[in-house]
């Protein structure tokens, strides 16, 4: 058994390092996205300074709890944001690698196939955007929690910190305290499943938590500031009912699967109805192994979803139908069959906190679970498959970014914010005409700025104090835009900026004109940006 196990140690340790190597050489690849530098750029407002939900009305903030000690240490130092992007995309490379290697040493002694599952949430590290943020944050908080959890419900520290763990998947997504309510739900009605001491101490990690984290809210501002603000944070563009926004995206789902969704379904309810026929049993799962095959050719070679968007991971659906039939139809790991339930769990809150669909709600603890529910049964055919999964994602992982081939970046960045990272010749020309510009309004006078960008890197360049409410242009129309802002001065006034910094290709504010009723008067009008200051 020693010998097995030390076998099966030295197998993942390879696949580990392999791994560690492609998302290293995967960070470098590409500029990255508005919401990636987003998430960089509030955390940086609150290192500086700024209170979270006071100062502040973006919407996804709540994350900033856990990511602004980084930006402060970071600044704190290299005297600066030089590199910061890259610099976090190491910081979420080293998260998800960490929950790999937490799947592997939970599962090792029950099954080889721990190394696969861990592999298939190392090499799943989003293609689209490799950094902290609030969904991120939120999978691995949960992850991290069910990892530490004790399978015999003793260690009333390790209850606890799985506790802490919910309770931080909350702040980064607030849809997670659904899983809590289930949690409770599954202590009232089975003792067995969660002893009422455990649930008593996770909530007392919850606690914990949530007391040090009003305690840090409270202490940069006044509760009634904190309270007046709270309506400001849900905009126009997520006002959506949460229920919509679950229908919208379960309908991208059926759209993803066509005639498989309705199969998927089908073989759930039969295997609800039949799973103590033991007949059954091996003719369901065949079943289902035969619909996950056919559902799988059909998103990727006969109708594709989003194949250059990140789309092509709706194929790990599929496997989290079989690893739920397989909890339905045998004996499964408790431990295991709880960590697939909280994984459904995840799909679901992540559904409601997203707007983006089946790519991004198809989350890694979904798969990494549903594999080690699957295959506790012998079958060649979902062996041999899993692996082709396997290697189809190490595929994407090297050749797709941002919608493009990898090896279209090959001009580095060398100095701003995005040092360090590749991106193709024009979009590195474009980028230093911004960065310079940046530069020179950093020598004009005045202490406190407005900055409407598309760019928000810009915000980590911008030597200012930001004095406006959002961070990321999230309004539909240049108007909302102003709207709001009238409203944060009319809050604020003692923060009446001397400087307003306008991207010329900010599609919120096409024209200098549509400055106007903010009463200002042009200072410079620079390569990529105006520059005014207030009358």
């Amino acid at each position: 058994m020693k010998k097995k196990l030390h076998q099966q140690d030295l197998i993942w340790v390879a696949v580990f390092l392999v791994v560690l190597a492609l998302q290293l050489w995967k960070a470098r690849r590409g500029p990255g996205y508005t919401d990636e530098h987003f998430y960089l750029a509030v955390a940086d407002r609150v290192a500086r300074g700024d209170a979270m939900l006071y100062d502040l009305w973006d919407i996804g903030q709540l994350m900033v709890f856990f990511t602004f000690p980084l930006v402060k240490l970071y600044r704190a130092v290299y005297g600066g944001t030089q590199g910061i992007v890259l610099a976090f995309r190491c910081v979420y490379t080293a998260m998800t690698m960490g929950i790999g290697a937490g799947i592997y040493l939970k599962f090792r002694k029950d099954t080889p196939w721990s190394v696969l599952a861990s592999a298939i949430f190392m090499l799943y590290t989003p293609f689209n955007i490799m950094a902290p943020s609030y969904n991120t944050l939120a999978i691995g908080f949960l992850m991290t929690g069910l990892l530490v959890y004790p399978r015999d419900h003793r260690s009333a520290a390790r209850l606890w910190l799985c506790g802490v763990m919910m309770a931080a998947a909350v702040l980064n997504s607030p849809y997670f305290l659904l899983m809590y309510g289930f949690l409770t739900a599954v202590m009232i009605r089975n003792r067995r499943i969660v002893p009422l001491r455990s649930w008593l101490w996770i909530t007392a990690g919850a606690v914990s938590l949530a007391i040090v984290f009003l305690g840090f809210v409270l202490s940069r501002a006044p509760l009634g500031g904190v309270l007046a603000s709270l309506p400001e944070l849900v905009d126009s563009a997520h006002s959506a009912n949460a229920l919509m926004v679950f229908a919208k995206n379960g309908g991208r789902l059926v759209l993803a699967f066509g005639p498989f969704a309705l199969l998927f379904a089908a073989e759930l309810a039969a295997a609800l109805l039949w799973r103590k026929k033991e007949e059954k049993r091996r003719m369901l799962m065949d079943a289902a192994a035969l619909v996950s095959a056919c559902s799988i050719i059909w998103v990727m070679l006969i109708r594709p979803y989003y194949p250059l968007n990140g789309g092509f991971t709706v194929i790990l659906v599929p496997f989290t139908v079989l690893g739920i039939m397989a909890c339905l139809l045998y004996e499964q790991d408790p431990y295991a069959v709880s960590c697939l339930v909280a994984s459904a769990g995840l799909a679901f809150c992540t559904s409601l906190s997203t707007n983006v669909g089946p790519n991004s709600y198809a989350a890694p603890l979904i798969i990494a679970c549903a594999v080690l529910a699957v295959l506790h049964h012998d079958s060649r055919g979902l062996c041999i498959g899993t692996l082709v999964l396997v290697c189809l994602l190490g595929w994407y992982k090297v050749s797709e970014t941002f919608g493009n081939s990898s090896f279209v970046y090959h001009t580095k960045l060398e100095s701003g914010p995005l040092a360090g990272l590749y991106a193709t010749e024009e979009e590195a020309e474009r980028y230093e005409e911004q960065l310079k510009d940046i530069e020179t309004i950093n020598d004009a006078e005045g202490e406190e700025a407005v900055l409407l960008s598309w760019n928000c890197w810009e915000y980590l360049v911008l030597d200012r104090r930001i004095v406006q409410g959002y961070t990321y242009p999230y309004f539909y129309s240049s108007e909302d835009y102003f709207r709001a802002e009238n409203r944060y001065l009319e809050r604020f006034p003692e923060k009446k900026p001397a400087l307003i910094v306008v991207d010329k290709d900010n599609p919120y504010v096409h024209s200098a004109d549509e400055i106007a009723e903010w009463d200002t008067e042009m200072i410079l009008d620079l390569e990529t940006v105006w520059l005014f200051s207030r009358k």
